[in-house]
């Protein structure tokens, strides 16, 4: 138990430092995951995400990558898509195609599943994917559909980025 303990403190520690728009703090947090237990997938999508989130985009896809050969249940499976989609259209525009399958294969399965802040989440990557691409259309569009997943959520503060990314 402690084990476990141990591991959801630095993971929710990593959270609460995203959400305080602390991603340096949040990566760090996230990079204690691995000494603590370096073979679970979720591992590898956690330390992916605060890789992301500081900018170091090869890590992060490389770490999706590592959590999808774990073949990870359907939850950490699709929230690894999103990332490895949005890591992949960042670091290569010419992929973006290839990035943009990804992340609608994580709509799919967090839609199908129920997961509505996951979706939200894989709504807001394609949202920020599209923009970058100039389609700024499709952009607002999925902006907005992850601004109000995450307010139907009670998750304000996501809303709230979801709407900035809508509105640029």
């Amino acid at each position: 138990g402690q084990v476990g303990a141990r591991y959801n403190a630095s993971l929710w520690s990593g959270y609460a430092h995203l959400l305080a728009g602390k991603p340096g703090s949040a990566r760090d947090a996230f990079e204690q995951l691995a000494e603590i237990n370096d073979t679970w997938p979720t591992t590898f999508l956690h330390r992916a995400r605060g890789q992301l989130e500081v900018g170091a985009i090869e890590r992060a896809a490389e770490l999706a990558g590592e959590c999808l050969e774990r073949t990870p249940g359907r939850m950490v499976r699709a929230r690894a898509l999103a990332i490895l989609g949005l890591a992949t259209g960042l670091g290569d525009p010419d992929r973006s195609s290839e990035a943009e399958d990804l992340i609608c294969e994580a709509i799919s399965l967090t839609g199908g599943l129920g997961l509505l802040p996951y979706l939200a989440e894989a709504q807001q990557f394609l949202a920020e994917l599209l923009h970058r691409r100039g389609e700024e259309e499709r952009a607002g569009y999925y902006a907005a559909r992850a601004a109000e997943g995450f307010a139907n959520c009670n998750m304000p503060g996501h809303a709230d980025d979801a709407r900035r990314l809508r509105d640029t």
